[in-house]
């Protein structure tokens, strides 16, 4: 189990990673809204992403936790923050919650698609790894040991 572990450990660290970069280096809306008082302030879409960029930090972390910690009541905690934190991102740009910019057409939305497609292999993975974690019943190996079971 912990060759398993390690290595979709280390997938989870990817995909955080990547969750971290697609904000910084996919396009997203550059543009400025003028407020009534003349003020420059940046679309609803760059607050999103930024607030994505830190479920990202968070999600590096707590992939670096699962590589750290060996036992399996912490790493199901891990797993299922990691899964909370990929639900988190597919949240972030619903217009009741931060909100993307409204036409379709925009640079945000695209980058939007990415930041989902990560989500969900992070949910994914994450998933797998909880139920690597399972506490497992061990079966009576011979007739004996069934009687007393």
């Amino acid at each position: 189990m912990d060759r398993k572990w390690t290595l979709l450990a280390y997938v989870s660290m990817f995909l955080s990673v990547a969750l971290l970069a697609t904000p910084k280096f996919a396009p997203i809306c550059t543009e400025m809204m003028i407020t009534q008082s003349g003020a420059a302030v940046p679309m609803r879409c760059h607050y999103a992403f930024q607030a994505e960029y830190l479920v990202g930090i968070f999600a590096l972390l707590l992939s670096g936790g699962l590589l750290a910690l060996k036992e399996s009541g912490g790493r199901r905690v891990l797993s299922l923050l990691l899964i909370a934190s990929g639900a988190f991102v597919f949240l972030i740009p619903q217009s009741w919650l931060i909100g993307i910019c409204a036409k379709d057409t925009m640079d945000c939305h695209r980058t939007a698609h990415w930041m989902y497609a990560w989500a969900g292999l992070l949910i994914a993975n994450s998933g797998f790894l909880a139920w690597l974690t399972r506490e497992v019943k061990e079966t009576p190996t011979d007739f004996n040991e069934a009687a007393h079971f």
